[in-house]
């Protein structure tokens, strides 16, 4: 996200960099590098205003406006409110609390900072955005299908595909999916088949998930993939799929996938929760139904597949230029420095 927004905003604002460019392994180091670089560059230029892309940051944005005297603003995602660790918790809010302005991806990340006790004057909410050409192919969904032909042994050029793509976390919801609706809809569809990008902590509770439902031949989990194959997927794709489920202590700042999706004229059915509720908008990119609900999920997916209800592909990447575009959140950023350094 911090990458697509500052290379946006360099096209119409001067701008210095500090990033992160290789692992977050490295991140200890790198703070304090952070902090140093930035004090040179408020010592030896003029800077109107300091922009954060991260709470865990916060502290830094604090040192530099009490000693510079600079209006300092930053973006928080969501897990860097809430991670649930003590001395963090003890640290993190009070920071952003001493910032100029705390911009939120979502307004679930709003509402999480207002908890933490950071006045809601202080808060904006400006959502992610999505470059509508990253990911998408100019190109007949079929035609994509018959290229890819077939997955890890499944053939999929004859199948209706259902895609999720994310981190293998609890609160995605994708072992719960698997159990619980999957065996439903292909009892109902069995032309249909389930892919699964990603990896994480909850690998094996997905893979016994499979085993218990007895999917084996309706579901693959793709591991991590490279663009090439992730764009392929994206645009052989029937519909997207987001079945998040609320955990105590996590919370999906936003649905950046969904836009992702989207952008290639994917219809997505996601949970309606959090910051998924930011990303996907009933009728126009998706459909929200409630979290953990067998049957809207089942109704919704059956309804969406048969083809009558399915927006055109065109008019989903049209609602998403206008709506998500990097050049809009960018636009919204700037306005939003201009009023800070006025």
């Amino acid at each position: 996200m911090n990458y697509h927004l500052s290379h946006e905003l360099l096209k119409s604002n001067n701008l210095i960099l500090i990033a992160l460019k290789r692992s977050r392994y490295l991140l200890p180091l790198w703070l304090p590098y952070c902090l140093i670089k930035s004090i040179w560059i408020l010592l030896t230029q003029k800077i109107d205003l300091i922009h954060l892309g991260d709470g865990l940051i916060s502290p830094i944005g604090v040192i530099l406006k009490i000693f510079f005297s600079v209006p300092v603003t930053i973006t928080v995602h969501g897990k860097d409110v809430v991670w649930n660790f003590p001395l963090y918790q003890t640290i993190i809010p009070r920071s952003l609390g001493r910032l100029d302005h705390v911009i939120c991806v979502s307004t679930r990340t709003e509402e999480e900072c207002i908890k933490k006790g950071i006045k809601r004057d202080k808060i904006s909410v400006i959502n992610n955005g999505v470059d509508p050409f990253e990911y998408y192919l100019a190109e007949d969904k079929q035609n994509v299908k018959n290229k890819t032909k077939s997955l890890q042994g499944m053939r999929v050029d004859d199948k209706k595909i259902l895609l999720s793509v994310g981190r293998f976390v609890e609160r995605k919801g994708f072992h719960w999916f698997i159990e619980n609706v999957l065996p439903e809809i292909i009892l109902k569809s069995p032309d249909i088949i389930f892919l699964l990008v990603g990896d994480g902590p909850f690998h094996n509770e997905i893979k016994n998930a499979i085993q218990i439902a007895k999917l084996t031949d309706n579901v693959r989990l793709m591991g991590k993939m490279n663009q090439e194959d992730l764009i392929s997927l994206y645009n052989a794709s029937d519909l997207f799929v987001m079945p998040n489920i609320p955990v105590e202590g996590d919370v999906e700042g936003f649905g950046l996938v969904a836009l992702e999706a989207s952008s290639c004229g994917l219809y997505v059915v996601a949970s309606n929760i959090e910051g998924v509720k930011d990303a996907v908008m009933t009728g126009q990119n998706g459909v929200l139904v409630p979290p953990l609900d067998v049957e809207s999920f089942l109704e919704t997916i059956l309804t969406e597949l048969d083809g009558d209800s399915l927006k055109r592909r065109s008019d989903i990447r049209e609602f998403v230029i206008k709506n998500f575009s990097w050049n809009k959140v960018a636009g919204e950023y700037t306005k939003l420095f201009e009023t800070l350094i006025a």
